[in-house]
Parts: C-alpha cells; sequence; structure tokens
C-alpha cells in the first residue's frame, strides 16, 4: 500500500488494466477541507458519465476509457489536493483566521463540480502568494 503523489508526471492515479480509483483511493484530501467525500462523489459521477459516452469517443476498451478519465479528472483533483495542502501549512504560520478565503473564480470552479473545465482559472498559489513568503 502507497500513496499516489498527485504531482507525479504521469497522467494517471494508480489503475490498472480493468481497475481505477475514485475518492480517498485516488486522491486523499486533508480531513479539515472538508471536500474529500465530495470529490469522490464527482468520481463517480463522472466516471459513469464518461464510460456511458464512450462509444462515442472510439474508445476501445474499457481499459482505454479508464486512463481517458484518469487524465482528465486529475488536474482538477492535483488542483484541490494541492490548494488544501498549502492552506493547511498556512494555517500553522498565519493562523486559521489569517487565510484567506478562494479566489471568487476558483470556489466557483470548485462549486461547478464535475461540470467544469479540467484546469482551474486561477491557480491558488499566486493568490496566496504573499502570505507564502512570509
Amino acid at each position: 500500500m502507497g500513496v499516489v503523489d498527485l504531482n507525479q508526471e504521469e497522467t494517471g492515479w494508480g489503475g490498472k488494466g480493468r481497475i481505477t480509483l475514485i475518492g480517498d483511493a485516488a486522491h486523499a484530501i486533508r480531513p479539515a477541507s472538508g471536500l474529500g467525500g465530495s470529490l469522490a462523489f464527482e468520481d463517480a459521477a463522472m466516471l459513469g458519465r464518461y464510460i456511458a459516452q464512450g462509444n462515442t469517443r472510439n474508445a476501445a476498451s474499457i481499459e482505454e476509457q479508464f486512463r481517458a478519465f484518469e487524465k482528465i479528472r486529475l488536474p482538477q483533483c492535483k488542483s484541490i489536493y494541492n490548494d488544501q495542502s498549502i492552506r493547511a501549512e498556512l494555517s500553522y504560520k498565519v493562523g486559521f483566521g489569517g487565510v484567506p478565503a478562494w479566489d471568487p473564480a476558483y470556489a466557483k470552479w470548485v462549486n461547478e463540480g464535475i461540470d467544469s473545465s479540467p484546469e482551474p482559472p486561477v491557480c491558488e498559489v499566486d493568490v496566496l502568494a504573499d502570505l507564502l513568503s512570509v
């Protein structure tokens, strides 16, 4: 058993063959954020939607559909994972109340869930750059 680093260069998050991972098995999020369960439901909904549309994408096998799903889903999960890790670190430096709320565009993107684009509209590292340099 091991933890898959979401910042790795590979395009997937550990599924092989006819197996894919979703929820905390694919991308564990810090528990304080309250996003782990939401992301798990989003994974399931997005995977179901993706497989249902598989015949229109010329995917030859379920294995290819799983890898394509992982590649599309990874950027969003990676961004949220990184955001939550940075915010947790900052809460130790500046206190929980000193960490600002999400940028409105980022919050909208997170709340759109499976209907959002894979890439975030803003980079939270840029938004929090001043605090990170403290």
